[in-house]
């Protein structure tokens, strides 16, 4: 399959330290969460306690930890940055930073996705530089609003790459989430999960299972995921 290049010098992820002593298959994993005020209270703590969970079940399969590359990437937040790039990828054998965020401000959902297709990007040229393969990477996006930037022009980027097999990209809707938004990144033959009410924490406990099926799969093997609501087939 071939990808598009993109040239963004400052944002080089460590792959190469990755690719070393581990050739396996890797799918990239991007957790895109919102931690706008909104969010505060009950969600985050969810969030923190669902990262937790996401840990220990990757960590379980040692098969499955050396085929996960994760990365963390937050949007809204008290920080002086609205976006911020948490973890960087990481096998899932070294997945095990702490991670506590702190919710606020705006929801720039705009400029999270457009981050995280440039890293997966980046990620990309970088496995085939260094001798390493991979499967479709994945963008799973946790919000409970809509976006405060300017958004639709990544909205259409995104759209592109996953019409063109080349993004899998899970939209978690939750309470207050733009369904309309969020199927504008998706594409038309996208799909939104609502997750309203739901213990969010149970969510990355879904991600953990579902990328374990992934890692367990061929390139190109289309799988059954049992998501949110409903049962998706997609290509891994």
């Amino acid at each position: 399959m071939e990808y598009d290049g993109f040239s963004n010098n400052d944002i080089v992820p460590s792959i190469p330290a990755i690719v070393e002593g581990n050739y396996e298959e890797r799918t990239a994993v991007t957790l895109l969460l919102d931690i706008s005020d909104s969010m505060r209270g009950r969600p985050i703590d969810q969030i923190h306690q669902g990262l937790e969970k996401l840990k220990a079940l990757i960590k379980r399969d040692s098969l499955v930890a050396s085929r996960v590359c994760i990365s963390v990437i937050t949007f809204g937040g008290k920080g002086p940055e609205p976006v911020t790039l948490v973890q960087d990828f990481i096998d899932g054998t070294d997945f095990d930073q702490q991670i506590t965020l702190t919710a606020g401000g705006l929801t720039p959902m705009g400029g999270a996705v457009e981050l995280a297709l440039d890293k997966q990007e980046q990620f990309k040229r970088d496995m085939r530089a260094s001798g390493g393969t991979y499967k479709r990477p994945w963008i799973v996006l946790m919000t409970d609003g809509a976006p405060t930037d300017d958004y639709k022009a990544v909205a259409a980027r995104c759209a592109q790459m996953v019409s063109q097999g080349k993004l899998l990209f899970w939209p978690l809707a939750t309470d207050g989430a733009d369904h309309d938004v969020l199927l504008e990144f998706a594409g038309p033959d996208g799909h939104v999960f609502d997750v309203a009410g739901a213990d969010l924490s149970s969510m990355f406990e879904w991600v953990g299972v579902s990328v374990a099926s992934a890692s367990y799969s061929s390139a190109d093997e289309e799988v059954q995921f049992t998501a949110p609501g409903r049962i998706i087939t997609a290509r891994v």
